[in-house]
């Protein structure tokens, strides 16, 4: 779900692994017709339990993703995850559950609040000459002001995750590289009524520094005729504050830190 060295912001390495139906195209495939110009398509769905040990227990994941890459250089797609269901959850029709998975990030007109959200794309650019790929990944829990609320949804509510590949550099190709930025909002993990958000057995499913974190990461490694031999560094931030809902001008009410 994502091209960083842990998996993407939406799903990580952090959690075990969810119990889940997944259905997704075994390879990517060619639209018929014109539409063939647009290059190569790949779609996944799937629907996991999200376990008892959280405020809503039994409560149900939904993830979509749908991938292009138009060319050799160029991959792209969004993500859309949809936190519903459960012991105590809002009650909802199955009609209403459909329109709510079918409007992503934003509620329907006339909808009713029956789950949390969670939308992300991603992108990634591949230099063959180079041996080199660059990559972006973004995922936000905005759906409240629309990207216009003081908490901003492209930063306090998302997660961010900017990375570079470099492969077989050097005289003979033994030298690898790879580095990673990560930001997380304060939001990006929990909000609304399942307050125990996107959580597994108490750890996050998402990038595993948390809220309110950021963090700097590479690595280098060599290759020989019997050996490896890597390097890496990391430095990250994490944050120790609790946050409660209180009222915040311009929004109604959002996350605040607990004094």
């Amino acid at each position: 779900m994502g091209y960083g060295s842990d998996g993407g912001p939406a799903l990580s390495h952090n959690a075990r692994g969810l119990d889940m139906i997944r259905l997704s195209a075994d390879r990517p495939v060619r639209l018929p017709g014109f539409l063939g110009a647009l290059g190569l398509w790949q779609a996944s769905g799937l629907l996991a339990d999200m376990g008892k040990s959280r405020d809503i227990p039994g409560s149900k994941l939904a993830v979509f993703r749908l991938s292009s890459r138009p060319n050799r250089f160029v991959e792209f797609g969004v993500i859309s995850m949809n936190h519903l269901g459960g012991e105590g959850a809002p009650e909802a029709t199955w009609r209403q559950r459909i329109n709510d998975l079918a409007f992503f990030l934003w509620a329907y007109p006339n909808s009713v609040n029956v789950s949390n959200k969670a939308a992300g794309v991603d992108l990634r650019v591949t230099l063959p000459s180079l041996r080199t790929e660059l990559y972006v990944n973004g995922l936000t829990t905005d759906d409240r002001g629309h990207f216009t609320q003081p908490a901003g949804g492209l930063w306090e509510d998302a997660i961010w995750l900017i990375g570079a590949r470099a492969s077989a550099l050097g005289e003979g190709g033994r030298f690898d590289f790879w580095g990673e930025w990560k930001h997380a909002g304060a939001d990006a993990h929990t909000h609304g009524q399942f307050t125990s958000g996107l959580t597994l057995d108490d750890k996050v499913i998402g990038d595993a520094l948390g809220p309110n974190a950021s963090s700097v990461q590479g690595g280098l490694d060599w290759t020989g005729t019997a050996s490896r031999i890597s390097f890496g560094g990391y430095w990250e931030r994490y944050s120790g504050d609790d946050f409660g809902v209180g009222p915040v001008e311009g929004v109604g009410h959002d996350w605040t830190t607990l004094v």
